[in-house]
């Protein structure tokens, strides 16, 4: 399966078939899950390989992209400014998504606490939204279960 751009959308070609998936301008490099989670602990991530995956799927949702095109280390405000959520991401979509997906309920105090790549710094990386929404999950599935270990 090869990943290639055209036009400013991305053109994902699976035996023949074309499917328009909007995003960067440039062929993305596939990054597999372990490479995605190894991109995630050298910039800090403390939490499990399903948390932090989780948070990949719920990038690719909003962009309506293959969890595979999002890398650890791509940058929201370079590389993922592009996909169809940008325009209307927000905080409160972010929470919900991951809500979604981990089937969690996140209070506003914690949702307050978590990074939005809307106001973050310029560079905010995948990894970056990985350590701080991944350790808030990681909490609230730890308290849900009675303190146990959150895997």
């Amino acid at each position: 399966m090869g990943v290639f751009s055209a036009c400013g959308k991305w053109i994902e070609s699976r035996e023949g078939k074309k499917a328009d998936k909007y995003a960067l301008n440039y062929a993305r490099y596939k990054e597999s899950a372990e490479e995605f989670v190894a991109g995630c602990r050298t910039r800090g991530a403390d939490c499990p390989d399903e948390i932090a995956l989780g948070i990949r799927r719920v990038i690719a949702r909003l962009g309506r992209v293959d969890e595979c095109l999002i890398g650890s280390g791509d940058r929201f405000d370079q590389d993922l400014i592009r996909l169809p959520f940008w325009d209307s991401l927000d905080a409160i979509g972010i929470v919900l998504e991951i809500e979604q997906v981990f089937g969690i309920s996140i209070s506003q105090t914690d949702g307050q606490k978590m990074l939005n790549p809307e106001l973050s710094e310029v560079g905010t990386t995948v990894a970056d939204a990985v350590v701080s929404w991944g350790g808030c999950i990681k909490r609230i599935i730890s308290q849900r279960r009675g303190g146990g270990n959150p895997t």
